[in-house]
């Protein structure tokens, strides 16, 4: 594919480097799930805006890293539920 200039994104390592940078500033146990998933959209799409990654990416990515979350907090993961601005 990168003849044709496309290129695969493995979003368990974007969510793996934006976990990072929430951990050192949070402990696990202080997250909850829709903050910390628009949290990490936000930043991702900050990456999306600095250096192009692709914008479908973002509920991959903010799922990845919530998932990352529930496993250092040892809670079990919430069924997905769908995104909106307004709860």
């Amino acid at each position: 594919l990168a003849r044709f200039h496309l290129y695969t994104l493995d979003t368990d390592a974007v969510a793996r480097a934006l976990c990072a940078d929430l951990f050192k500033d949070y402990l696990p146990d202080e997250l909850e799930p829709a903050t910390t998933r628009q949290f990490i959209r936000t930043r991702y799409m900050r990456l999306v805006a600095s250096y192009g990654l692709p914008s479908g990416a973002v509920d991959a990515v903010a799922r990845s890293a919530w998932h990352l979350v529930a496993q250092a907090r040892s809670a079990p993961v919430p069924p997905e539920q769908a995104f909106a601005f307004y709860e």
